[in-house]
């Protein structure tokens, strides 16, 4: 609705102001979580955050199906094409998170 897009454009305002704050430098990360949509459908709320981002992370299981060695991928894409995008495989351990190149896990 259009109540929600405004409201969220004028928190990603106040966090913009807030992080270019000299005083308190600091980053601002947002979790956008949502329910896979119908192809080509966008919620435009996520959307205005995508692209007010410096950089996102999209994190989603394998395309290829499961794996025991891998538990999903992220792909991190710079603010507006800026640079080039890196995909990215992880595994969940018991206190931390494994990130490495697809074809390089090891044990």
């Amino acid at each position: 609705s259009c109540d929600s897009e405004r409201d969220v454009g004028m928190l990603m305002e106040y966090l913009s102001a807030l992080a270019a704050d000299t005083v308190w430098p600091c980053s601002v990360v947002l979790l956008a979580q949502a329910a896979p949509a119908p192809s080509g459908a966008v919620d435009k709320a996520v959307a205005l955050l995508e692209y007010q981002a410096h950089l996102v992370l999209e994190v989603s299981p394998l395309v290829s199906g499961h794996s025991s060695a891998v538990h999903g991928q992220v792909l991190i894409r710079p603010r507006k094409q800026q640079g080039q995008q890196v995909l990215m495989h992880f595994k969940a351990r018991d206190n931390n998170v494994a990130f490495f190149r697809p074809g390089f896990f090891q044990t």
